[in-house]
């Protein structure tokens, strides 16, 4: 099953009013380390604390699945109406785009993306509405890697990919869009990357982080700004993870 076979479809169509309540940011997402160095720039964040818990682990496709947003919470989180879990799942994606090494900056949960890691457990969700007004549709996963070394270096490697994408015109499905520059908040725990459709209106964010060894990648999409959306999403997952217990 692709990630990405009801998003592509829906890319075109979505439209969504941009409106959140900022959620406090509680967690430690990567360290600083490991972020200063990416060739990215540098946006507006909130420091997050380290949590002094240990590390927890996540075994089976529950626990992952756990991890992520409901159709209300994101709701609640976005300020949308009417969103519906209309697809689920425990495999990453096997979508395809032009130029193919953009597919990490295009699209979450993509096999490709993680062909540097050994993923031990996946899960990912998409939430829309039903397009009858402002549209929005999310896309989250989360990929439970072998160790927390291996998700920093994996975020590490993602952002790079990400800046060598700056500036491309990526096509999948029939549409295209063109990406922007990747950034990192100025706590260095999320980066981010917009996205904006070719002849049309409509924007997209994609949003990864880690937590321990699990990576956290997302996407939100709609007509107008996306920006921010997929960061509350990512925040929200983040939460989720230190709120489980081992």
């Amino acid at each position: 099953m692709s990630i990405t076979a009801r998003q592509n479809n829906a890319r075109a169509l979505v439209v969504r009013q941009t409106s959140a309540h900022a959620r406090p940011t509680v967690v430690r997402l990567a360290t600083a380390s490991v972020l200063a160095g990416m060739a990215v720039a540098v946006s507006a964040g909130t420091a997050a604390a380290t949590p002094a818990a240990p590390l927890p682990t996540f075994t089976g496709t529950t626990s992952l699945e756990a991890l992520l947003v409901t159709d209300r919470e994101a709701g609640s989180l976005l300020g949308a109406r009417d969103l519906d879990e209309v697809r689920s799942g425990n495999k990453l994606g096997t979508g395809s785009v032009r130029p193919s090494q953009c597919v990490s900056a295009f699209s979450p949960g993509q096999a490709a993306s993680y062909a540097d890691t050994d993923p031990q457990d996946v899960a990912f969700k998409v939430l829309s509405d039903d397009g009858s007004g402002p549209n929005l549709i999310v896309t989250e996963a989360v990929v439970q890697l072998d160790s927390k070394r291996e998700a920093l270096a994996h975020m590490t490697a993602t952002a790079d990919a990400w800046a060598d994408c700056k500036g491309r015109t990526v096509t999948a499905g029939g549409d295209s869009w063109v990406l922007d520059a990747p950034r990192v908040n100025d706590a260095h725990t999320i980066v981010t990357l917009g996205q904006t459709s070719v002849g049309g209106s409509s924007t997209c964010e994609r949003a990864i982080a880690t937590y321990r060894d699990i990576f956290i990648d997302v996407m939100s999409c709609s007509t107008g700004r996306a920006e921010e959306q997929a960061v509350k999403i990512t925040q929200a997952i983040a939460d989720n993870a230190d709120s489980q217990s081992v």
